[in-house]
């Protein structure tokens, strides 16, 4: 999964806060001991629990609204608990102990799910049925919410959801989180764990957060197959995966990817008189054959690209500061030739953005001067604006030789070695992990024995096997089936590593390897595709993902 396998867990709850009032969300079997002025906003506790809620903010990309105020309460009763103002999320003292006793591998990982486990709470407006039920209580409908106001709902939405938020913030998941489960409840209670009527018992709890893994994986697996499906170019089926989980989850980075699909759906509609030359430079963000021409001729690429635009404005009306998603933007008022807007977001939004976190965007800054530097001919194209253009792209290849779509858009604008349609990207072949020679023969032979098969909202069909029982210790395996009628008519395989695999590809490529000695070996490949944090490079039937320095970080093959 293009992190390793994760999984969060629960905890928490419903307890009361620091002002002795009762959360709605409380898992408790004594009662808090803290007061207002207990709770810590200082300290070395704190200042780790801090930076991994920090993390978490940023990787839900919903800043709608101001996330709760975080402290660290001396208490020990609740382990951690939602405010019933909504104002306050806290994680008790003895909880970030008991983390960190599970050693260095797990410590900030089980930290990070029960943080997001009460984030989930506050994004999934839980609060609002017991708010409601309380206000109402003399009423009929109150009393009646009250009643359906299911928490194993609650609980088990709060431990999915939130374990792929800490997923998506780039944190591990136990794989084991019912033992996680009752390890802290030992801690805290010993033997003594009470039960508390209208919550489930502590073997419920544990039976739940099994369901709720496996339910977190099947999420996980579907971000990734969105991300490998935009790679290599099926446009249909990625659309599908993104649409498919925003019925469920909501964040800025889905909704960036689906605009980023889109159009490039949409330049696959294009005509040859509509002179489309140039490589965008659109970010992909992963944290993790083109769909047939249709009806509508030009408008149906318009319209494309519109419908991507407002996908990147649900992403900025969530996280006001994502700045991959104003770069995108400015790519689709470019391809509709609005210069104005395009200049604008890619020189004031996106590298505004970006400057403000270099840290999480470095490639943002570089990728909008690349579209400014296009902007800049096409905008009032002659001869001094055709140069100004080149220069900037040559400053752009003189500071990072590496940088595939600036070079592209320079060779176009000099008329000189750009590669024809259908030249490069032949690559390796019989690429092997987990020692599995034929990947299609292995689809075939297990397509009745899948570790999770499922049908999409979208009518496609989804597989994934993975584990010893198929001898599969280092990589996962994926198959897509489209439904009747997509443009897409045959499936697709995918055997993608684990981001430790130390296996190595033809030529002696290894983890680690820079892209200069890739592409010196494997010559140029098919296509590639920006992230913020790096890049993705193509071939016949390899997929490889490289960081912000072109250093290879994990690879699969696709059939």
């Amino acid at each position: 999964m293009l992190r390793t396998s994760m999984l969060m867990l629960l905890l928490l709850g419903i307890a009361t806060t620091a002002l002795s009032q009762k959360t709605p969300f409380r898992y408790m079997a004594k009662s808090s001991t803290a007061s207002e002025e207990d709770l810590m906003q200082k300290g070395e506790a704190y200042e780790k629990v801090a930076e991994i809620y920090d993390k978490l903010v940023a990787a839900r990309g919903d800043r709608r609204f101001d996330p709760p105020t975080l402290y660290v309460s001396p208490a020990e009763g609740n382990i951690a608990f939602f405010s019933e103002d909504g104002m306050s999320i806290a994680i008790e003292q003895k909880a970030f102990d008991y983390c960190k006793s599970l050693g260095e591998d797990k410590f900030e990982s089980a930290l990070a799910s029960l943080l997001a486990h009460e984030l989930t709470h506050f994004y999934e407006k839980h609060l609002w049925s017991t708010s409601f039920a309380a206000e109402y209580s003399d009423l009929k409908v109150g009393m009646t919410i009250n009643k359906i106001q299911d928490r194993v709902i609650y609980e088990t939405q709060a431990d999915y959801l939130g374990g792929f938020l800490a997923y998506s913030a780039g944190y591990d998941i136990f794989a084991d989180l019912p033992t996680f489960i009752g390890g802290v409840y030992k801690e805290y209670w010993g033997d003594k764990v009470q039960e508390m009527e209208g919550y489930p018992s502590l073997d419920d709890r544990k039976a739940l957060a099994g369901r709720s893994v496996k339910k977190l994986n099947e999420f996980v697996e579907l971000f990734e197959m969105a991300n490998i499906m935009t790679a290599i170019g099926r446009y249909d089926d990625a659309r599908a995966f993104y649409r498919h989980i925003l019925g469920e989850y909501q964040s800025s980075t889905i909704y960036n990817n689906l605009g980023v699909v889109t159009i490039l759906e949409a330049i696959g509609h294009f005509d040859k008189k509509d002179n489309q030359l140039y490589r965008m430079p659109l970010e992909l963000d992963l944290r993790f054959s083109i769909g047939g021409r249709g009806f509508g001729g030009e408008e149906k690429w318009k319209t494309l690209i519109k419908e991507a635009i407002r996908y990147f404005d649900y992403a900025i009306g969530m996280d006001e500061t994502y700045a991959p998603a104003y770069l995108n933007k400015a790519c689709g008022y470019f391809l509709l030739k609005d210069f104005g807007k395009a200049k604008f977001y890619a020189s004031t939004e996106a590298i505004g953005k970006a400057n403000a976190q270099k840290d999480i965007f470095p490639k943002t800054i570089i990728d909008a001067d690349i579209l400014l530097a296009l902007i800049t001919y096409e905008e009032n194209a002659n001869e001094t604006t055709k140069q100004a253009a080149i220069d900037g792209l040559k400053a752009i290849v003189g500071k990072d030789s590496n940088n595939s779509v600036a070079a592209y858009n320079l060779a176009v604008l000099e008329e000189t070695g750009v590669p024809k349609p259908g030249t490069g990207g032949r690559g390796p072949s019989g690429v092997e992990i987990d020692n599995i020679e034929d990947l299609l023969a292995f689809v075939e032979n297990n397509e009745f024995d899948a570790s999770v098969e499922k049908d999409l909202s979208s009518g496609h069909l989804f597989r994934k096997w993975e584990g010893d029982k198929f001898k599969l210790n280092q990589s996962v395996v994926y198959y897509c089936k489209p439904p009747r009628g997509s443009s897409l008519k045959t499936p697709i395989k995918v055997q993608l590593a684990a981001t430790d695999y130390e296996g190595r590809l033809p030529g002696g490529i290894k983890k680690g390897s820079l892209k200069a000695d890739i592409l010196a070996k494997y010559k140029a490949p098919k296509m590639t595709r920006n992230l913020p944090n790096g890049e993705i490079i193509i071939y016949n039937e390899l997929i490889l993902i490289l960081d912000e320095k072109g250093a290879l970080q994990r690879w699969a093959v696709y059939y």
